[in-house]
């Protein structure tokens, strides 16, 4: 997204000012903290504190009106787009063309993760995700395939997840071999969904959705005030269109794989529990799971490593661990 110079000067002030030790406390305000006594990142808190740095809150009555705040929201959060060699194309989907982004870091035989976005099930595209795919292609050393999959309501489930098994089965046709399936949200979800029913080589799954059902405590204490909102979640269910209780669309109620997996978590993320759940499924189903939480960070921290440090460094450890792992499980 082509910000306007009122943008492009909110995120330069941004940028200068947040992640400065001594003055995001003083933006913040009293230290905000969560059910189990984490203390909310300073940035972060500043942040959502000076209204309009981070877009307006996520989940507008509009479909369109929502992806335009997150390409917003997105392009002031982020850091810098880091160079690496990228090509758009397509694979073959089963409503015809699906687009693909991939990036291709110099080197030869690098592992390939397929990628999935988030955004509830609605918003978000490739250019959201672009500044993190980047990165985690440059850090992680993989080739990243970003999927451009099909969009809620328009395409309601399970539109995205039969996309997604389409981008999958093409890139492994393309590679000769498995590769690993990845997404942040809603992206995590379809990923987890990926790795319950192919055998994928890896998976890397941030902040998942992994229980349509919300049952879990932080989707009652951390509903409202930490990015992602109730009525926002509301919002994106209602236009998905998917049963909660069906256990093809919520993969807390399918057996978990033992497929080797990253998971990353936010300590002030509604999606937070769910999440952590899933880890100890995988591991009771004998997945070998490198569990990251970030304690101090809500959801979406991967679009917020522009801002705040501790996102930067949260993306850090995510590369990390996404390149031991992908280097110690890749077949291709």
């Amino acid at each position: 997204m082509t910000l306007g110079p009122s943008d492009r000067l909110l995120r330069a002030l941004g940028r200068a000012l947040l992640p400065r030790p001594w003055l995001a406390p003083r933006l913040a305000g009293a230290p905000l903290r969560n059910d189990r006594g984490d203390t909310l990142d300073p940035s972060i808190q500043a942040m959502l504190k000076l209204q309009g740095v981070a877009g307006p809150a996520l989940g507008d009555p509009s479909p369109e009106a929502a992806r335009q705040d997150m390409r917003r929201g997105c392009a002031l959060a982020s850091a810098p787009a880091r160079p690496v060699t990228t090509r758009d194309g397509t694979v073959t989907g089963p409503r015809g063309p699906l687009a693909v982004r991939r990036y291709e870091p110099a080197g030869l035989d690098l592992p390939h993760l397929v990628y999935f976005h988030g955004g509830g099930w609605a918003v978000g595209d490739l250019d959201t995700v672009d500044p993190f795919c980047r990165r985690l292609a440059l850090d992680a050393e993989l080739v990243v395939i970003s999927v451009d999959y099909a969009l809620a309501p328009e395409h309601p489930f399970p539109a995205a997840v039969r996309d997604a098994h389409a981008a999958v089965e093409a890139i492994e046709a393309e590679v000769g071999g498995r590769v690993g399936v990845g997404g942040d949200s809603a992206g995590g979800h379809l990923a987890a969904l990926v790795a319950q029913e192919r055998e994928v080589a890896w998976q890397l799954l941030i902040y998942p959705a992994t229980d349509l059902r919300r049952l879990t405590a932080s989707h009652q204490t951390l509903s409202r005030g930490f990015m992602l909102e109730k009525e926002a979640i509301d919002r994106y269910l209602d236009w998905l269109g998917a049963d909660p209780e069906d256990p093809e669309a919520s993969p807390a109620l399918r057996p978990a794989p033992a497929t080797p997996a990253v998971v990353a978590t936010a300590g002030f993320d509604p999606l937070r529990d769910e999440g952590e759940d899933y880890v100890r499924a995988l591991q009771q189903a004998g997945a070998e799971v490198v569990d990251l939480r970030f304690p101090s960070l809500v959801h979406g921290f991967v679009h917020l490593d522009g801002l705040a440090p501790r996102a930067d460094e949260a993306v850090r450890q995510i590369t990390d661990a996404a390149r031991h792992v992908a280097r110690t499980r890749d077949t291709v």
